[in-house]
């Protein structure tokens, strides 16, 4: 029922998302308008803006980001797993961690219009989905621009999509969410600093047992190749013997 896209994005399997390499893009969010799973334009729907970062950075460092027409730091997010609720803690009904919650995230709510549907799509087959240029009527979706030049190096953004309801407990929970299959994040490239890392690790120096060791092999070598034989100087001094 729910489905999230990139204008011009690229489908990775490994990740299993549609993810963009651009710094400015536009996000599509898309719900399905007919059959017995249809959105309900009732509903307020959920964009989570999850922070990745590199295993050695500190995920909140992460600089800043634009989402439509404002920027959001640190400030304006939350730590934990999606829904954002008061009780931070794992709840059965958060979405699933897939590799990237518990982290910073930033919960965005919108509800889906009439007025603005697209054709069928499905964004593991078509990721780069225009929902402006092909017009239909089997799913609505909603635009957002998204700015990411304020991003620090080896920071990534990945987005969500879901709707909560509440339970007869009075807990929030996911109601509907799009599979994961179906998400999306930006996938910049630059220098890993666990790639500096492991390329320093890989060249130990040596310790001290090594270079006497090496030293003594050295005088061994050194000892076989120069020194002439005992047996051979005898043999030169009969041969001179025998010419006097």
């Amino acid at each position: 029922m729910l489905q999230l896209g990139i204008t011009k994005g690229s489908y990775d399997s490994d990740a299993e998302d549609v993810i963009t390499t651009d710094k400015i893009f536009m996000l599509n969010a898309y719900g399905k308008s007919k059959d017995g799973n249809a959105t309900n334009l009732a509903t307020n729907y959920f964009l989570s803006i999850a922070i990745l970062a590199d295993a050695k950075l500190n995920a909140a460092n992460f600089g800043s980001f634009m989402f439509g027409a404002n920027t959001y730091t640190i400030n304006d997010m939350v730590f934990g797993t999606p829904p954002d609720v008061a009780n931070k803690g794992k709840q059965d009904g958060d979405i699933g961690s897939h590799g990237i919650y518990d982290t910073w995230f930033l919960q965005y709510p919108f509800q889906f219009s009439d007025s603005k549907r697209t054709a069928n799509v499905n964004v593991q087959k078509t990721p780069g989905f225009d929902p402006l240029a092909n017009p239909g009527k089997d799913y609505f979706f909603n635009s957002f621009s998204v700015n990411t030049t304020g991003l620090f190096a080896n920071y990534n953004l990945h987005f969500d999509l879901f709707s909560t309801v509440v339970s007869k407990k009075g807990e929030t929970k996911v109601s509907s969410h799009a599979p994961f299959s179906h998400d999306a994040s930006t996938a910049f490239t630059a220098a890993s600093y666990d790639q500096k890392t492991s390329e320093i690790a890989s060249v130990p120096e040596p310790s001290t047992s090594a270079i006497f060791a090496m030293a003594l092999a050295g005088l061994c070598f050194s000892r076989k190749f120069v020194r002439p034989p005992v047996a051979q100087k005898i043999d030169d001094d009969a041969d001179l013997l025998s010419v006097l």
